[in-house]
């Protein structure tokens, strides 16, 4: 009897055990998902650059078990300027396919060890649910992404404190700028962030997002889809001030090409390449708010000539992202 009872004891203490180190949360399509206290290794299915790139801000860079096989993918700016913050990402395997689809590699994804697989969409989730994979759900289609997936990628890996200086930056960053735009009683300019190679918008809401937040008015605000192509009538009807490109080669277009000679920030030469860091700043990334610094100066440079934007992203990368980067990697990605 008393072995008996001695078993039933092993038995609940191994489930209380068991029940202490698994822990559950909602992810960002509201999925509940289950996951040890610690969690040792993680993939970027879709939206690799960009979620790798909160990854990095949340000090995870060690923790991604995938990479870039893809030899054409390597040679781009996006990805060599991530082997900053992810010194081995040429050497790990590629766990989907080439953008803009993201497919898994079931294969892949099968034969490798890892807590958590994150992708953008809650159907993706699902189909890779069913294969056994667990996943979650990290997407940029609401209002102040940003910000809410660094506080759901805090509460993942526990790494609240982080976050909330990550915040603290942010919201000073944003207000900052605020204030000098009304205490200079400065007029918005229009802003629009384009390439210029293929006429599109691209990351229509967070460019928006990002543009207001550094004191532009958008004449893209009302569109609702993500990325948009765009002829040149409407452009022209729109008349931006200031122009943020893609590439030092839509400067050159938007310079010798007739079709935006009128445009006022042609003439003005108001045309500016958006920097790359761990993510094209325009785009779905934790550096938005030291992009907005380098917006607000491009657009407003009287008003905000107190800001040193090399010295910002210095700080910003070592403080967030844990690497002193060298003068040769910030002038990389600041297109100096």
């Amino acid at each position: 009897m008393k072995k008996i009872v001695f078993i039933f004891f092993l038995l609940f203490c191994v489930s209380v055990f068991a029940q202490n180190t698994k822990r559950e949360l909602l992810d960002m399509s509201s999925r509940v998902i289950s996951l040890d206290k610690e969690i040792k290794g993680v993939v970027t299915i879709g939206g690799t650059p960009a979620v790798n790139a909160f990854l990095f801000a949340v000090g995870k860079a060690n923790l991604i078990k995938n990479g870039v096989e893809n030899n054409n993918l390597r040679k781009l700016p996006i990805w060599e300027n991530q082997t900053f913050f992810q010194k081995n990402i040429f050497d790990l395997p590629q766990v989907s396919s080439n953008p803009p689809d993201w497919n898994p590699n079931y294969e892949a994804l099968l034969s490798m060890e890892f807590d958590i697989g994150f992708v953008n969409s809650a159907l993706m989730a699902d189909k890779l649910e069913k294969k056994g994979i667990k996943t979650a759900v990290i997407n940029w289609d609401k209002p102040d992404s940003i910000k809410k997936t660094m506080i759901f990628l805090g509460e993942l890996f526990q790494e609240e404190k982080r976050v909330e200086k990550y915040l603290d930056y942010y919201n000073n960053n944003t207000n900052m700028i605020q204030s000098v735009v009304n205490n200079h009683n400065i007029v918005k300019k229009k802003a629009i962030y384009l390439r210029l190679d293929n006429l599109s918008i691209p990351m229509i809401s967070t460019a928006n997002e990002l543009l207001q937040k550094a004191g532009a008015s958008t004449p893209t605000a009302d569109l609702i889809i993500e990325n948009a192509s765009l002829n040149i009538e409407k452009l022209l009807v729109w008349n931006p001030d200031v122009l943020f490109v893609w590439s030092k080669n839509d400067i050159k277009i938007a310079l010798t090409d007739e079709r935006f000679k009128n445009l006022t920030a042609v003439k003005n030469k108001e045309i500016y390449v958006v920097p790359m860091g761990a993510h094209m700043w325009t785009h779905y990334t934790p550096e938005q708010p030291l992009a907005a610094l380098w917006c607000a100066k491009k657009m407003y440079p009287e008003s905000f000539k107190h800001i040193d934007i090399y010295e910002e992203a210095r700080e910003f990368y070592k403080e967030f992202m844990n690497e002193e980067l060298s003068e040769t990697q910030l002038n990389s990605i600041l297109n100096k």
